[in-house]
Formats: C-alpha cells, structure tokens, sequence
C-alpha cells in the first residue's frame, strides 16, 4: 500500500503507532518509530487541525508529555511540542489562528502559537480529559478525579465561565465522590454538556439552567471510559471498561438496545456527520464499525491496543473486498444456488418401521 492510498479514518494506539485505515480493503498502514515502541509515547488524544480549509492535520498528544503533528496528505511527521516530561497529555484541541491548546494530567494548560507557548493556566489536579467545543472554537470543558465539570473560555482563563457543583449526598447521607473520564459537547449547541464518570454515572448540565446535573441516570456497574452523542442529540453512544457498549435515550433514561462484539475495555467511540455509522476501537485491538441498527459493517484486527479514532468529515468508501474474497463469495452463491433449485425426490422404498409389539 502506497502513502498515496486513500485513508477513510486514523487510528492511534498503545504503542505509539498512528494507524491509517482502508476500510475497502479491510487493512491499514502503520506511521511512526516502529523500532522504538514504548507505552510512554501511548497516544491519549487526538483532533484534527484545519489547513486550507480541509482536515488535513492531526494533532495528538502522548503519555509522555510530548505532542506532535501529522500531515495525512504527504504521510510525514510534522513538529512537536514539549509540554511536560512527567505528566501524560489529556487532551489537545486545535484553533482556527493556527494555535494548539493543550492540558496535561497535572493541570497545566498551555496555548502554543509558532511552537512557543503564549499562554499557560492551572485548571486544578488529576485532569482526565480535556474536550475542545467546535461549535464555538473558544471553549473548553475540563474534569478528573476530585475536579468537577468546569467550562473554560480561551480569551479570558481568569476564572472559569461555568463550574459544575456536586450532586446531593446519597440515601446514606455520605458525599458522592467526583471522578469524570469522559465529555461531549452537544452537536450545534454552545450551553449543554455531557459527562460520563468512573463512578457509572451519565450526567448532562445546562448552564442556562443550574450548576447540577439537568438529567442523571446509572449504567452498568463498570467505569465509563467512551461516549459520544447522536448527531440529533436524542441519544449517546456509552461505553465502559468491561466491554459494554449502548445506546442511551437521552429524553426518557431507557437504554434502546446494545452493541455486541466487544471483547475489553472500550477507550474511543465516534459517530459520523452524515453517514448512518459509528466507529468503536478499545484494548481488544479490534476496529469495529456499526450502523445505527448496530450492527457490526466492517471489523479489523488492529494488531495493538487502541486508545482514539478520528473520523473525518468525507464520507466513507465501503465497498467489497476484491480478489479471492470476492471470487470466494461468488462460488459460494452459485453453489448455494445449485442446491436450492435441486427437486426434492422422495424415496418410497423407505416406510416407515413397524412398531415392535410389547410381549405380555
């Protein structure tokens, strides 16, 4: 496979590896160090950054502090970025002036502009990830353990634009604790948030309305690590560190039904703009891709542990495998034909047997 191949989406796994996958061709192509693998360069996040109008960078941030660019159009690393050798990236987001804002697990965060940083901030302890709001481009969510939901306007970090405030102690009068692993923005909406937790709660906040949560219901008993809204905002997309994943109607509370095929722990799920498909990709080193019936269309064997997919804006190419699959299926068929238009010929040499008579 050639640089100049077509990728439908990205992949960045455990190792450090960026994986670009063909989805017509069930395959992918590895971009990185592979003589030096190590789980400190592990990628934990990813975005896109707009290059003449068109995602054609990626950017995205690793474990060991470092955060570098990609051209998916001429296949090559671009410049990197030291923000920290001690704390992991949890989460990068790419500005329309061409800046990158980036926020470590420690809190610290930081707007790069021509490789030097402008601006840095302290947005508390134990950061667990960090979500860029495309909608408006200028607002970021933040939240971790023990550091609730807060709201961050990029122009101004002297304090935050919305602080989310802990949910009322529960029956036995004892304090919830607060421990967020995933966020979503709302598609086309600037006030509304959803936040998942280790604590398998999903939680949605309005700051129009009130600081606590405008809708709250349990799932599973496993942590959150994944979730991802419906491009109508009806409904979420939820997955957790023991391999469940499923649909959750955001109007009523009541799960629509279940994605099956996951086999670990999910880290990333993705839906598409405009076509009918969501990507899912976790520690069992398999890529699969549902459609809103959710049902599995395409599944690959990735060969490593998978943390984020980036999908793009384009749509999708999902056509058949060509070669000896596609002459493997035809036979198939024809054979399947043979036997269905076979007559039937029922043989009448065999009666049935006699029913023995019981001795008295």
């Amino acid at each position: 496979m050639t640089n100049k191949e077509r990728y439908d989406l990205w992949i960045g796994s455990e190792l450090g590896l960026l994986k670009g996958v063909v989805l017509k061709k069930e395959s992918f192509v590895n971009f990185g160090d592979i003589t030096s693998l190590d789980k400190t360069q592990c990628i934990t996040s990813m975005c896109w950054q707009k290059q003449d109008k068109k995602l054609t960078n990626i950017v995205f941030g690793l474990k060991n502090g470092t955060v570098k660019t990609f051209d998916t159009s001429t296949c090559e690393m671009g410049t990197s970025l030291t923000c920290n050798k001690v704390a992991p990236v949890r989460g990068v987001a790419a500005l329309p002036d061409g800046s990158i804002v980036t926020c470590l697990e420690n809190g610290n965060l930081q707007r790069w502009k021509n490789g030097q940083c402008d601006l840095e901030k302290s947005v508390g302890d134990d950061i667990k990830v960090m979500v860029h709001n495309k909608n408006t481009n200028d607002v970021i969510a933040t939240g971790g353990q023990e550091n609730d939901l807060k709201l961050w306007q990029l122009k101004s970090l002297d304090k935050p634009i919305f602080t989310a405030k802990n949910v009322k102690n529960d029956f036995l009068n004892l304090r919830v604790p607060i421990w967020i692993t995933a966020i979503d923005f709302f598609n086309e909406d600037n006030n509304r948030v959803a936040v998942g937790s280790a604590n398998h709660v999903v939680r949605v906040y309005d700051r129009r309305e009130k600081r606590r949560p405008v809708f709250e219901t349990d799932w599973h008993e496993h942590p959150i690590t994944a979730l991802t809204l419906k491009p109508n905002n009806h409904s979420i997309f939820l997955g957790n560190s023991a391999g469940h994943m499923s649909e959750l109607d955001l109007r009523s509370g009541k799960q629509l039904g279940a994605f099956k095929g996951n086999a670990g722990s999910i880290r990333s799920i993705v839906c598409h703009k405009t076509q009918p498909y969501i990507g899912v990709c976790g520690l069992d080193r398999v890529f699969k891709l549902y459609d809103t019936n959710r049902k599995i269309v395409k599944q690959i064997y990735m060969k490593s542990n998978l943390n984020f997919i980036l999908m793009p804006d384009t749509e999708l190419q999902l056509t058949e495998v060509s070669g000896e699959k596609r002459e493997r299926a035809t036979e198939d068929g024809e054979e399947a034909d043979v036997w269905q238009n076979m007559e039937t010929v029922n043989d009448e040499s065999k009666s049935e047997k006699p029913k023995k008579k019981k001795k008295k």
